[in-house]
């Protein structure tokens, strides 16, 4: 099955924290909501190239979005990681 074929509905809006992409429709725990890319790098090097939308993969690794006009990381780095905390 294509993951993409079923992806979750959301908009894109300002919050207190500048703009961010909120779920208008329900998100269950594994559902596929979008397609983050971008290059799997440490947290040192995010620092060492002061990385603002990183998206945290665990305590060792974060994925620093493509930047290029061929492929961006677009509307997912606006995603609100608060759920992914545990």
């Amino acid at each position: 099955m294509n993951q993409k074929n079923n992806l979750k509905k959301f908009k894109v809006k300002r919050s207190s924290a500048g703009l961010g992409l909120f779920a208008t429709e329900s998100i269950s725990k594994g559902d596929f909501v979008i397609e983050y890319t971008g290059e799997k790098i440490t947290h040192t090097e995010a620092n060492e190239r002061r990385g603002k939308y990183l998206f945290t993969l665990n305590s060792r690794y974060v994925i620093f979005p493509l930047r290029d006009r061929r492929q961006r990381a677009g509307e997912p780095r606006k995603i609100y990681q608060s759920f992914m905390r545990t």
